[in-house]
């Protein structure tokens, strides 16, 4: 399981929050810090990633699912989309 803190996401209904992220080889589990909202994502579920990467700002990680897209946005992505691409492929 990889681990990813502080991450802005917006969902496919427009909802933005920041969340943590983490990655298994069947599903991303993203929670808010006060585990107040936990939304599992199967990866077989992800068609697509593509990845915004910025020289000054956040880069944005863009999965495309069954269910619409959903927006991850933090500084330094490469680890991020490495993993989301390991565990989505």
């Amino acid at each position: 399981m990889t681990t990813f803190d502080n991450i802005t996401e917006t969902d496919q209904e427009g909802i933005e929050r920041q969340v943590t992220l983490e990655i298994t080889a069947t599903s991303i589990v993203r929670s808010t810090e006060d585990q107040h909202w936990v939304g599992r994502l199967d990866t077989t579920s992800v068609e697509g990633l593509d990845k915004d990467k910025k020289m000054i700002g956040a880069d944005s990680i863009v999965a495309h699912t069954s269910f619409g897209e959903i927006t991850w946005s933090l500084k330094k992505g490469q680890d991020l989309f490495d993993a989301l691409e390991a565990a989505c492929n």
